[in-house]
């Protein structure tokens, strides 16, 4: 009994907080008119005791202070529409934001109550002579009006500030995140109309934040969205566990949404077992952010945003969800697809180059927490999108350099798996991965036999990192490596493939660490190799296995 009455009471809290928020100008005119007459009521009890009798002797001009009342609303709502038109024109949602400001709302009404309560003992001085409301309007509601009126229109100024704005709805957006902890403390959540409502506030907050993405033109106004949405994310990971289960119930507000209008009933059935419409919500808008960024060549953006949704994936190591980790690895394929697209259309591989970078950064977290199955997932992309580059760079040689990063990048990662101690049974199955990324599958050797022979810098790589084995005494993972590379040669007669491998390695003897210009990923060169001086006893092991 006591339970159903505490639920019935936080139930009918809820619901006046929710009129109350969707009726405030209603409400900000009835608590300016309580206020203003509650301090006439007020003013004129003192008066009476005071002046008794005698109040009836007592008056005011106040003959000017309609037209000073005037000039004041006047002020107020010349400069707001000024302000406001124009700031719109970059800040769509201003005026939303302006009509439900509470300090915006109460001004206002201040001033045309202000005004109309002075008007009103000018018409009637003779009907009503109350010189206690006279007094209230000329030396305290007007002079109040005029010394607030020029700081408020400063208020407004800055109010009207697009980095202003974005704190404002994403401070709406972590309220309703709030709420939904709070509709789950107070056990409201079965409701599922609350339900309803929450999700429509929730999913419209994040839809007015990338409104103002796609509309603004600044860089620094379009990373602070970016940067409140993943660390809004973050927060909403942290804070999931304090919210009921009945609140990821698929909705009517989550499927008229935007983001998922093309989902079939089977996602969307798979996404409520998940409970994972928010962070599918979150990681689609950042897709979509990475994606605006590329097509506007904003690379260095780009790389940030990608560089958020590889934080959120470290953060799903951290805290052992795999639902978030399948989620955020599904975005970085996504995004993987738009690099590869944009490399395309605009002849450069940086947009690849600095995902790779990016995702390398998720497979150290990978290596750390020593997570075999995930890492040869992402390895089995590896090969995917590498055997796609590869027949790109066929008719695009551009596409080369986006390749050989790739092979770096894993070789790095295979360092590091050696450096961790993971089973050299591991290291190999990862070896011969990357070892197929320049023999796509389907596809006649013939059509491949002068890029093998003629291309020396996925060689160069591989060959460092069978430099590296040798140096650490794995011999037969080296010679994994070598084999491969010989037999990438095919039936070239034997001095023929020794001058290839010699030709490589006077490259890759030659190669300094770093590079003399600087890169979105620093000065450090792919095909620099530390043990350069195992290069004369690797090159008869080479001789020898040929034979």
């Amino acid at each position: 009994m006591q339970h159903n009455v505490k639920t019935a009471f936080f139930r009918a809290l809820y619901r006046t907080f929710l009129a109350i928020s969707h009726n405030r100008k209603t409400v900000g005119f009835i608590l300016s008119v309580s206020l203003i007459l509650l301090l006439d009521l007020l003013l004129n009890g003192i008066f009476h005791a005071i002046a008794g009798t005698h109040r009836a002797i007592l008056t005011f001009d106040i003959g000017f202070a309609p037209e000073i009342w005037l000039s004041v609303l006047t002020l107020v709502l010349g400069t707001l529409i000024i302000v406001i038109s124009i700031a719109s024109q970059d800040t769509p949602r201003l005026i939303d934001l302006y009509l439900n400001n509470w300090p915006s709302i109460f001004f206002m009404w201040f001033i045309a109550l202000g005004s109309s309560h002075a008007v009103f003992f000018v018409l009637f001085e003779n009907v009503f002579h109350r010189p206690s409301s006279e007094l209230l309007n000329t030396f305290i509601l007007l002079p109040i009006a005029l010394l607030s009126s020029l700081p408020y229109i400063f208020f407004i100024l800055n109010y009207s500030k697009i980095d202003h704005v974005i704190t404002v709805i994403d401070d709406q957006l972590n309220e309703e995140i709030d709420h939904a902890i709070w509709l789950t403390s107070t056990q409201l959540l079965p409701d599922t109309r609350l339900i309803i409502k929450s999700h429509i506030h929730l999913l419209e907050k994040v839809n007015q934040l990338m409104d103002l993405f796609s509309y603004v033109e600044y860089n620094e106004s379009k990373e602070a969205i970016v940067k409140k949405f993943s660390k809004t994310l973050e927060r909403y990971i942290h804070d999931k566990n304090k919210i009921a289960e009945t609140y990821f119930t698929n909705s009517e507000a989550i499927a008229s949404d935007i983001s998922f209008a093309n989902y079939t009933l089977f996602q969307f059935q798979k996404m409520e077992k998940r409970q994972s419409f928010f962070e599918e919500k979150m990681l689609r808008v950042l897709g979509n952010c990475y994606n605006e960024y590329i097509k506007h060549q904003n690379y260095e953006l780009a790389s940030d945003c990608c560089a958020k949704v590889v934080n959120l994936g470290k953060m799903a190591y951290e805290r052992e969800n795999e639902i978030l980790l399948g989620l955020v690895t599904t975005r970085l394929n996504t995004i993987f697809r738009y690099s590869i697209k944009d490399s395309i259309k605009n002849q450069s591989t940086r947009t690849i180059n600095n995902f790779i970078f990016q995702a390398g950064k998720l497979s150290d977290t990978t290596i750390y927490h020593k997570k075999n199955s995930a890492l040869l997932r992402m390895f089995e992309f590896v090969l995917i999108y590498g055997n796609e580059l590869y027949l790109h760079s066929l008719k695009n040689p551009f596409m080369k350099f986006a390749v050989a990063y790739l092979l770096a990048e894993s070789k790095r990662s295979i360092i590091k798996i050696n450096e961790e101690g993971w089973e050299d049974r591991v290291q190999e199955k990862f070896i011969k991965i990357i070892l197929q990324i320049d023999d796509p599958a389907h596809i006649d050797y013939n059509d491949l036999k002068e890029d093998k022979t003629k291309n020396d810098e996925y060689r160069i790589i591989l060959l460092g990192l069978a430099l590296y084995y040798c140096s650490e005494r794995k011999f037969e993972l080296a010679f994994i490596i070598v084999d491969d590379l010989i037999k990438d040669l095919g039936t070239l007669p034997k001095e023929e493939k020794m001058k290839v491998f010699e030709r490589s390695f006077d490259k890759l003897e030659n190669t300094s660490m770093n590079f003399w210009e600087d890169t979105d990923r620093g000065t450090f060169n792919i095909f620099f190799s530390h043990e350069t001086d195992l290069i004369p006893p690797l090159l008869d092991v080479i001789e020898d296995r040929m034979d």
